[in-house]
């Protein structure tokens, strides 16, 4: 009865202001015109056995100190970790036992108030670091203890009145407090206070000196801004602003674009010591062009970066502005009225080239409508040779430059255009160069080991030319000779890009060992021929491979990642085989069945309230033959590596390979934190029996912490194969 009695007498004073997230650490700014968010300081008022205080009524003595809690909510909910800055009107009256507290869970933070030796009113002051700012006023008995030392001056410095953004430097703030001889005062309690950034903790007390310390810091706030600094001392004040500087926004891009054309702008925001900023709100405006989607909510990536589309909309010049944590940056870009784009190629098919053939690229270049003849072109492409690199436009306003390349694939082109006057446009689009003649074949099956009735495996061939490149277009033609009754769907296919065509064998009766034997023939070239064996067989075990929705992020670890798959070995009826020993390996998605990897970048997205993978480009396993060795004509991106490779490290739990009672064994896979979710892997578990070799393999696409993912003021981890928009470079 007393406790809840105590909690019904609490006696709250509520003071509610409103605040626009603007420059300070609390602000939620993502971009554009958000509505400002509303912060509100509540007070109550506590004794030393935490009982609720009548400050109206009561009166502050020496013998009962009192605590006063400021609850800090935003649109009615508490927030943690914000710093509240406490200050006294009159030093006289009272004391503070602390010049700021950070909330706690409850979003509460705390002061003690003593009495001091002067009866009369003070205001206490509750400010946020965006200038929220609540008021109690309450009366003192002056029976304290407080110093009588008549302080006639107060003096506020800094070792530096400049504070560089990185948070990697501070400064010394420094009170003198003087009679009104002028002399050093010892020992005086000087109350500090800033607007924004960090006050060391502890009280100030001045020494022999005169003088009382403290250090500010900028930690983890890289807004260009000030700080108002304050000290407070026997009812003197003095106030010195810090400037936080250092934080700066640069665009990059192409200095001239044509009307209606897309362009991609690179825009980076990086402290004072040139790192980037992860997360910082990014606001875009441009005066007569447009961006691709949704910009209002832009929040930089792990390096600092966002890529945006941007598209011009009237000849003349634009000019584009970004602006983060109160720096800005200005991008001038001339938008051409010229028409200036490739002739006969577009941005939904890609032209075919054989390879080891000349092919003409023409550009046509026009200025309002006319042809312009003496523009200079330049070409350039991520695959092939052109027979000239620079080329002047003729009467009818071409260019024309032939390319021809020795491997296959596809090649990003790209034409920039230099009139007379030094005004550049630029173009872009994309050919394949393909092989044409079939040289080998390598024929496989996924499994090459099948149970009976209607149990399938997928057959690939892969074809070849002469060189190693792979030929597209091919037709290929599949047969089965099976005497188990198995059938092929369909009987034949078209290689790919990847020269890849494909067919499924269901089973039906049992085999015996390799027994089955599908052939793969080059329709147009029937010396170019192969096979592959299966074994339609009942396994002695049946494995499941499977797992949760749930990523261990290590302790202590911030690069990596751990996903646990739970592997269940049983009998032919279902019960669990015990003692059995397992196997296990993981390797890449072979590129017969769509192995790949991506390049791309995260960005917030503040509907979602999620960090989201942004694919730029998709890029074939580099691994053509599967094999794990570089062969002529797979490093595409010129790395001297296979992409993506094996990632990762595979192991069983406590290295115990030996399924239990249960018929089970849990496998462990780690990998780093900058290969998810950009990839995907392979991993096989296989068991051995008396009578066979059994396996199962499950394709898992790297997964991500959604912990991390949900973190607005976290980051993810760049994307280690890059985030440009071709698959020839490591960019």
């Amino acid at each position: 009865m007393t406790s809840t009695l105590k909690v019904a007498a609490i006696y709250l004073l509520s003071l509610m202001l409103v605040a626009c997230g603007g420059g300070g650490s609390l602000s939620n700014d993502g971009g554009g015109n958000p509505t400002p968010s509303t912060y509100s300081i509540s007070f109550s008022v506590v004794d030393e056995q935490g009982g609720a205080v009548d400050h109206v009524n009561g009166e502050l003595s020496a013998s009962a100190p009192w605590t006063v809690q400021a609850k800090v909510t935003k649109d009615g909910s508490a927030q943690s970790g914000v710093t509240v800055t406490f200050t006294l009107a009159d030093g006289e009256v009272a004391s503070l036992s602390k010049g700021s507290d950070t909330t706690n869970s409850d979003g509460v933070a705390e002061v003690q108030v003593l009495a001091g030796g002067k009866k009369g009113s003070v205001v206490l002051s509750a400010r946020l670091t965006d200038n929220t700012e609540a008021t109690l006023s309450f009366d003192s008995a002056g029976d304290g203890n407080s110093t009588t030392v008549d302080i006639a001056k107060l003096s506020l410095f800094a070792s530096s009145t400049q504070l560089p953004s990185s948070g990697t430097d501070e400064i010394e703030l420094i009170a003198l407090v003087q009679d009104s001889a002028n002399a050093l005062l010892e020992g005086i309690e000087v109350q500090f206070s800033a607007s924004s950034g960090q006050l060391s903790p502890g009280s100030a007390v001045t020494a022999d000196d005169g003088t009382a310390r403290k250090m500010l810091t900028t930690l983890n706030e890289a807004e260009n801004r000030e700080i108002e600094v304050k000290a407070v001392a026997g009812g003197k004040e003095q106030t010195l602003m810090v400037k936080v500087v250092g934080t700066s926004v640069r665009i990059n891009g192409p200095s001239s674009v044509i009307v209606n054309d897309e362009a991609e702008l690179a825009i980076s925001v990086t402290d004072s010591d040139g790192k980037g900023i992860n997360n910082a709100p990014v606001s875009l405006a441009a005066s007569n062009g447009n961006f691709v989607g949704d910009t209002t909510n832009l929040r930089t990536d792990g390096n600092g970066q966002i890529l945006v589309r941007y598209t011009a909309s009237a000849a003349g010049q634009d000019t584009i502005t970004a602006s983060a944590l109160n720096a800005q940056a200005s991008f001038t870009v001339n938008v051409q009225q010229d028409n200036f784009a490739f002739q006969g190629l577009s941005n939904t098919t890609i032209k075919q080239i054989p390879i080891n053939t000349d092919a003409i690229i023409t550009i046509n270049w026009s200025k309002n409508g006319i042809a312009y003849q003496g523009g200079t072109v330049t070409f350039n492409a991520s695959r092939g040779q052109f027979n000239n690199s620079s080329v002047v436009t003729n009467g009818s306003g071409q260019a024309s430059v032939t390319i021809r390349s020795s491997n296959a694939g596809v090649s990003a082109i790209s034409a920039e255009g230099r009139d007379t006057n030094g005004n550049i446009v630029t173009a872009r689009a994309e050919v394949e160069f393909v092989a044409t003649v079939a040289h080998s074949i390598i024929v496989d099956a996924t499994p090459d080991v099948v149970g009976p009735d209607g149990q399938t495996a997928t057959i690939t061939a892969l074809v070849r030319d002469p060189d190693g490149n792979l030929v597209k277009g091919k037709q290929v033609n599949f047969t089965v000779d099976d005497t188990s009754s198995g059938k092929l769907s369909p009987n034949s296919g078209v290689t790919d890009s990847r020269g890849v065509a494909t067919t499924v064998f269901t089973s039906e009766a049992v085999s015996s060992n390799e027994a089955v034997r599908v052939t793969a023939t080059v329709a147009d070239t029937p010396a170019v021929s192969g096979f592959t064996d299966l074994t339609v067989g009942a396994r002695a075990f049946d494995i499941t491979i499977g797992t949760g929705n749930f990523i261990v992020v290590p302790e202590g670890d911030n690069t990596t990642y751990m996903k646990e798959f739970a592997v269940f070995v049983s009998t032919s009826n279902g019960t669990p085989a015990k003692d059995v020993r397992l196997t296990a390996s993981v390797m890449p998605l072979p590129l017969t069945l769509g192995g790949s990897y991506s390049k791309g970048y995260w960005q917030w997205n503040a509907i979602l309230e999620v960090w989201e993978p942004i694919v730029t480009v998709t890029c074939d396993n580099e691994d053509i033959n599967a094999d794990g060795v570089l062969d002529a004509g797979e490093d595409t991106n010129n790395d001297t590596f296979l992409t993506p490779g094996i990632i990762g490290t595979l192991k069983f739990a406590d290295n115990n390979n030996v399924t239990d009672e249960n018929g089970r064994a849990t496998l462990e896979y780690r990998y780093p934190k900058d290969r998810a979710p950009w990839t995907s892997v392979v991993i096989q578990v296989n068991s051995e029996s008396a009578r066979s070799e059994d396996a199962e393999d499950q394709r898992y696409r790297l997964d991500y912490s959604a912990e991390e993912a949900n973190n607005e003021n976290g980051s993810m981890a760049p994307n280690w194969f890059g985030r440009g928009l071709t698959c020839t470079d490591r960019l």
